[in-house]
């Protein structure tokens, strides 16, 4: 069962009428947003009651901070969806405008998919990058003790000291650029002065290394150049 929590802004009885059943997938709490010791962390999402005029400072005040929560779904709750507030919740980052002369039933069905719908392509995702992290692991292995690394289980590559390092700390974070003096550090323990010379050296070295012992595997691996930054590891398998 999901737990919503419904935040009304003001005491009167809103049209909306919680009704909640054990069988229900998405049960609502009625939340008093003034009590310290409630933590919306624990829902799965929130419904805020768009009442009236003097609601839309608080509602848009709370949709932005509870969007800093990446996770953390968010309703509007109104009996009037087409106003004017509702785009505004919309562009602030609301996830949809519920009309509150629905069924309670209708309302429920709607938020448990969109909460399902997520979940499912949060799962894929995760899934997707676990494969990948699977398939990066056997592309490429490190070996500290040899200074050298084996592409696709089957092509060995000799590296010196540096070079092995600086592949070392690109393969902590494929497809991410590490900068000059980061990589200064990891590869030479300072900040070397011309950092950018030597390290360019560096690298033109390895890269003609790489293109001239990986030809024959079906793993390619380089160094790709990222503007203003530094350095990334790029990996490519052959079909």
């Amino acid at each position: 069962m999901k737990k919503i929590a419904y935040i009304s802004m003001t005491d009167e009885e809103a049209s909306f009428q919680i009704k909640n059943d054990k069988q229900d997938a998405v049960h609502f709490e009625k939340v008093v947003t003034d009590n310290d010791q409630v933590d919306l962390n624990d829902y799965a999402g929130v419904v805020l009651q768009d009442s009236g005029t003097e609601d839309i400072y608080y509602i848009c005040e709370m949709i932005m901070k509870l969007k800093k929560r990446k996770s953390s779904f968010v309703w509007i709750m109104t009996d009037d969806p087409l106003k004017s507030s509702s785009l505004v919740y919309l562009k602030l980052g609301a996830d949809g405008i519920l009309d509150s002369n629905c069924e309670s039933e209708h309302i429920k069905w709607q938020i448990n998919n969109s909460i399902v719908r997520y979940q499912d392509y949060a799962s894929a995702a995760s899934s997707k990058t676990e494969d990948e992290k699977s398939t990066r692991q056997s592309s490429i292995q490190l070996f500290p003790q040899n200074l050298s690394i084996v592409l696709g289980g089957e092509t060995e590559i000799e590296l010196t000291k540096s070079e092995y390092k600086l592949i070392e700390l690109l393969n902590t974070k494929p497809n991410q650029a590490y900068s000059y003096e980061e990589i200064s550090m990891h590869v030479w323990g300072e900040v070397v002065e011309a950092p950018k010379s030597r390290l360019g050296n560096l690298i033109c070295r390895l890269r003609s290394k790489l293109a001239r012992k990986s030809t024959s595997s079906k793993v390619q691996l380089g160094l790709k150049t990222v503007r203003n930054k530094g350095y990334m590891l790029f990996l490519e398998i052959k079909d």
